[in-house]
């Protein structure tokens, strides 16, 4: 794996910090302000003050509300889209094929898993930044312990590079999944394919996901 895609920059870390100071302060600010303004400005009582500047003012600080929710609406959506499209991918009625109560979309996060409890096998997929799509198959013996902690579930695998996978959800369904993956840890499960192990498809099949999404997957094999 090349690990070094994997790594964040000083942009990425710039602009976290800005759409978190966003969400956290301003938005909050912003929201609180316009709606005392709105309410001043359809006032009849404040109508014989009021000057087109005011209006003016009041859609720019309408637009810095709408515009960036807009643009993250849109944004989860094609998010959700491509996840479907690559869980698709690596669907299959032999290798992978979990119940709809055992995989958790994650759009706004950009992750996905799913657990296909009959074969034993896994698949995460995480849009960890622009470009880079983590997309890692597990078997029954690629991962040693899971942990559940609120709405967060964390699976501990065997890789250096990647020796976490966690995804949040309602804490209903992780810890379903949780008490799922707990269940299965005591089943003997035996390789669907054993010419080709399921975590080994995957990394195959993501130069796929490579081509056609136009991504890096640090996973794939040739």
């Amino acid at each position: 794996m090349n690990k070094n895609v994997r790594c964040g920059n000083d942009v990425s870390l710039i602009w976290l910090l800005i759409r978190s100071a966003y969400y956290r302060v301003f938005l909050p600010c912003a929201i609180f302000f316009a709606a005392i303004t709105l309410f001043v400005v359809f006032s009849t009582s404040a109508e014989s003050y009021l000057y087109t500047s005011d209006y003016f003012l009041l859609a720019m600080l309408w637009m810095f509300i709408i515009l960036p929710l807009s643009f993250r609406y849109i944004s989860i959506k094609a998010r959700d889209k491509k996840l479907h499209k690559i869980s698709s991918l690596l669907k299959s009625d032999s290798r992978f094929s979990p119940q709809a109560n055992h995989e958790i979309f994650s759009a706004s996060k950009g992750k996905y898993l799913g657990i296909d409890t009959k074969r034993g096998t896994i698949l995460y997929v995480h849009m960890l930044k622009k470009g880079v799509i983590d997309v890692v198959g597990l078997n029954m013996g690629a991962w040693t312990n899971v942990e559940l902690e609120g709405s967060a579930l964390r699976i501990y695998i065997l890789d250096p590079d990647l020796p976490m996978l966690s995804i949040t959800a309602p804490p209903a369904v992780v810890s379903n999944l949780y008490n799922t993956l707990g269940a299965m840890s005591h089943k003997a499960y035996s390789e669907p394919c054993p010419d080709e192990p399921w975590p080994l498809h995957v990394a195959r099949q993501s130069k796929f996901i490579e081509f056609e999404h136009k991504v890096m997957v640090p996973q794939a094999v040739a």
